[in-house]
């Protein structure tokens, strides 16, 4: 290789190991398939402490519930009208029209779980939108888009979704209930 074209090739290799996204950049996390050391083996991401997945449920014959998501405590709000078992989480997706708050309950593990049909755990959504915005109980979040949600007040955490489609790819493959999930659409 001439001298000349180190300079380029040098570029070229800086390029390639650039983050992807702000977000990536800002937070240096990106999904992956794995063992996670609260609930086991699913799709999932640790940003700045706190962390979320997506994990399959066993496979009862039936279409409900497929797979669970996993939340650390940090990620959800305690609500004055719940027990200490149970939690509110406010959420946003940018980039997918999916949007909400649920109750969530905490395991015996310590972390939080609501198990349902993939839709219900918006696994389409963590595969096409490109980041997850969580929020405070002082949020409304029905009341934002995609302009307005990341500069909104009351932002608990910004989740990014950098290699969600290609791990949550790798759960569905390893998971039966999901998959007869998914080609019942849902359950329906």
């Amino acid at each position: 290789m001439s001298r000349p074209m180190l300079p380029a090739l040098c570029a070229a290799l800086i390029a390639l190991a650039a983050p992807a996204s702000a977000e990536e950049a800002s937070s240096g996390a990106a999904w992956r398939y794995g063992h996670h050391p609260q609930w086991g083996l699913s799709a999932f991401v640790t940003v700045d402490g706190e962390s979320i997945g997506l994990r399959c449920m066993p496979d009862r014959g039936v279409a409900r519930p497929a797979a669970a998501l996993a939340l650390t405590a940090g990620l959800v709000r305690p609500h004055p009208a719940f027990t200490d078992a149970e939690a509110v989480e406010r959420y946003r997706f940018l980039g997918d029209p999916a949007m909400g708050e649920a109750v969530i309950a905490r395991t015996a593990g310590g972390y939080f779980e609501r198990a349902g049909t993939t839709c219900e755990v918006n696994l389409s959504a963590f595969q096409a939108a490109r980041l997850l915005l969580y929020f405070d109980e002082g949020t409304d979040v029905t009341a934002l888009d995609d302009d307005t949600a990341e500069a909104a007040p009351g932002v608990v955490a910004r989740i990014p979704l950098t290699g969600a489609k290609e791990a949550i790819g790798q759960l569905v493959q390893a998971c039966p209930a999901i998959r007869k999930d998914i080609d019942n659409e849902c359950g329906i």
